[in-house]
């Protein structure tokens, strides 16, 4: 819609809700008080290792936030988590369950995962990650260690040749498998996004490809997915991812800390990466003369700014705005 206004263009967005499909299977907002080790206990994550080694992680305060190139704005809601092994000076691993039933299962053979996540400390010596963990001996052949097989992660694993985000699976020794490397540094604030594709490649193989900083509202361009194929047949049924796990490293050499907020679980993309609708109306009486009175929603965290432009190509500040606020939109 344009409008003409003193001789300048003016460009309005009207954005509606992308419509939904799928079910949202798990979300953690990070809605709990504010405290060092405050996640312990809350929303069903339990401390790794054990609990009385006050290594657990923190509860910040605020949300994480993401705007993509269009404006559009990703909803959150409560604090943040704090994963920081720098300031723990332990692995600093939290755990809860995700498809440990009667927990909703996904439809079909795909999940989306997306995460708002940034590394706030360390290098690349030492890891930081969110995973998916299924049972022990899940993995093929078994290895020696009991803990819960760590089926798939996104974040950055120890020894990486640079501070970029990845995904990456698990050999059955426990070690960095196949990973995929995006070219995005780990220590900006991203989006990540996440689909993994059950039994996907010969009957047995999962599928991972990994997105960062996506936009909002349309599926996402597959010739901009990092993917690769797990190597082993890490999991037959979604049920057998049975946890999440935050994690961070530490050694007597190095160790790194991350944030991490809004973390959805979801059988559509939709689902996993919802977004603000922003709508924004018109108003030409009873102004002066020559005025406009434009309101949209105000997205919370974030500030706005009246522009123009004359090509719809080079924008610039619109300097003769008065901006009067009221609640819940921001005219």
């Amino acid at each position: 819609m344009f409008l003409m206004l003193n001789s300048l263009k003016l460009t309005l967005l009207v954005l509606g809700a992308a419509s939904a499909r799928g079910e949202l299977l798990y979300y953690e907002g990070f809605n709990y008080p504010v405290a060092e080790d405050g996640l312990k206990y809350q929303g069903g994550f339990a401390a790794n290792p054990d609990p009385a080694s006050g290594v657990d992680a923190d509860i910040a305060p605020g949300s994480l936030r993401y705007m993509d190139a269009s404006g559009n704005v990703l909803p959150a809601s409560g604090n943040h988590a704090l994963v920081d092994a720098h300031e723990e000076r332990a692995t600093v691993s939290n755990i809860a369950p995700v498809f440990r039933p009667p927990a909703p299962q996904p439809a079909g053979n795909v999940i989306w995962i997306s995460l708002l996540g940034q590394q706030v400390a360390g290098s690349t010596v030492r890891f930081f990650n969110f995973s998916l963990r299924a049972p022990d001996d899940t993995l093929q052949p078994p290895d020696g260690d009991t803990n819960m097989d760590e089926i798939v992660a996104i974040g950055m694993p120890s020894g990486a040749a640079a501070q970029r985000w990845h995904v990456w699976d698990r050999s059955t020794g426990g070690n960095l498998w196949t990973p995929a490397i995006t070219q995005t540094p780990s220590t900006t604030l991203s989006l990540a996004l996440a689909r993994v594709e059950l039994n996907a490649v010969n009957g047995d193989l999962e599928r991972y490809t990994l997105w960062m900083n996506p936009p909002l509202g349309k599926a996402p361009d597959e010739a901009e997915g990092i993917a690769m194929v797990s190597q082993q047949s890490d999991f037959a049924a979604w049920s057998d991812l049975e946890q999440i796990r935050l994690a961070a490293g530490q050694n007597p050499a190095a160790s790194t800390g991350w944030t991490v907020d809004e973390i959805r679980i979801a059988d559509s993309w939709q689902e996993a990466l919802p977004w603000q609708s922003l709508t924004a109306t018109v108003e030409t009486a009873p102004q002066p003369a020559g005025a406009l009175q434009v309101r949209w929603i105000s997205a919370p965290g974030f500030t706005d700014e009246v522009e123009w432009s004359t090509d719809l190509e080079h924008w610039f500040s619109y300097p003769n705005s008065v901006r009067t606020n009221g609640p819940g939109n921001a005219p």
